[in-house]
């Protein structure tokens, strides 16, 4: 029904690209070892700021297209993916600054990038 009078023609080329892109997504995170999943997390908001790029252009189609609203569901997934991605990283980052493996203590932004903690944050990893 409506999913057919809604969808563009081209739909199953498009949900196929969508599931290979998925699998190979999964086939990759799943491999990658522990120590690199900050930057893992730094690629994945990369990529989503990409994503959000392509739905703010897909946005601007006619109000209430199946277009449109896929675009806004796109802004909005990315959205969070790059916000949760922050607050990941976040706590990583104050499991090294502490050096007693606390997640909750705040960061000052400040403090991490000054040379003598980046060489305590290079030294805690060692």
């Amino acid at each position: 029904g409506a999913v057919a009078l809604l969808a563009p023609e081209n739909l199953v080329s498009l949900l196929f690209i969508e599931v290979l892109a998925c699998a190979v997504g999964l086939l990759l995170v799943a491999n990658v070892q522990p120590a690199l999943h900050t930057p893992l997390m730094s690629v994945s908001n990369a990529i989503s700021g990409q994503v959000i790029l392509g739905g703010v252009m897909q946005v601007s189609a006619p109000a209430g297209s199946f277009t449109m609203l896929m675009g806004t569901l796109a802004i909005f997934v990315a959205a969070v993916n790059i916000g949760g991605g922050f607050v990941v990283t976040h706590r990583m980052l104050a499991m090294f600054v502490s050096g007693k493996g606390g997640g909750d203590q705040e960061v000052d932004p400040q403090v991490i990038g000054r040379e003598a903690d980046t060489t305590r944050l290079v030294s805690a990893v060692d």
